[in-house]
């Protein structure tokens, strides 16, 4: 176990903003910043590819993991593992977007809310080449560490879809004369290339899950709507097939090499 002299200040940094971003979900929940919540937003730019409300408990699963993994690589990851350092800078300014984004949102910038969003998922994708470049990380203890970022980033791989799609419908922007349904279909088809891509290039057989979880989330939403539900059905079956395949080939090969 780490000693408090042993622990680098970036990574004391990411348990302090980890803290302040718990504490800033909390009170976006809790507390109405500019008169209104969260959902109450979400409610009033509403979108066709926005997921049922039930979809958004992921955070707490979000938050969960990555707290174990702020506790570990601030108390119990040896200094010699340098990999939690290079990930600490773009994770602190990942949980400092996270906190803005809040208070952009609540407060209707949805424009800046969108960009934020976007510093998310660039941040997220920086850890997540540097977790598939470390050599260091035993790969048992890797594959562990890494679950928080791969929830993570699945999740705000579709969160960036929605928001610009809710930056869309607030500026009436009509993206190349398409209605919001066949604009929906596009973009979870997109979402799909995007997560069989993700999976085939850093082997996260978890990153395509969460697709999964949204998929069903946004069919759930649509009830009246028969392309979007059907399109948003099939594709969580197309990538829950992918996915497994994926897995099963995966340990064979592993068995093969052993």
């Amino acid at each position: 176990m780490n000693t408090a002299k042993s622990v680098s200040t970036a990574r004391w940094g990411v348990l302090a903003f980890f803290v302040i971003t718990i504490l800033m979900n909390y009170l976006s929940q809790s507390v109405l910043f500019d008169g209104q919540t969260i959902g109450g937003v979400s409610d009033k730019y509403s979108t066709l590819i926005t997921p049922a409300g039930y979809a958004f408990s992921i955070w707490g699963l979000i938050y969960l993991t990555l707290g174990a993994y702020v506790y570990y690589q601030t108390f119990q990851a040896s200094p010699e593992y340098n990999i939690f350092d290079r990930i600490a800078p773009p994770l602190i300014l990942n949980l400092i977007a996270n906190s803005l984004w809040l208070v952009a949102f609540q407060s209707e910038y949805i424009a800046l809310s969108a960009l934020l969003m976007l510093v998310i998922l660039a941040t997220l994708i920086i850890i997540t080449i540097q977790w598939v470049k470390d050599r260091a990380l035993p790969t048992h203890l890797k594959v562990k560490v890494r679950i928080p970022f791969s929830l993570y980033l699945g999740w705000i791989s579709v969160a960036t879809i929605v928001n610009l799609s809710v930056l869309a419908k607030y500026t009436e922007w009509n993206v190349l004369g398409l209605s919001e349904p066949t604009w929906v279909v596009i973009m979870t088809t997109v979402g799909v290339a995007l997560a069989v891509l993700i999976l085939l290039a850093t082997h996260d057989v978890v990153y395509p899950l969460v697709f999964v979880w949204a998929y069903i989330a946004i069919a759930v939403a649509q009830p009246e709507s028969e392309h979007i539900r059907l399109a948003a059905l099939g594709w969580a079956v197309v990538l829950l097939i992918i996915d497994a395949a994926y897995f099963i080939r995966q340990r064979q090969r592993k068995k093969v090499l052993a």
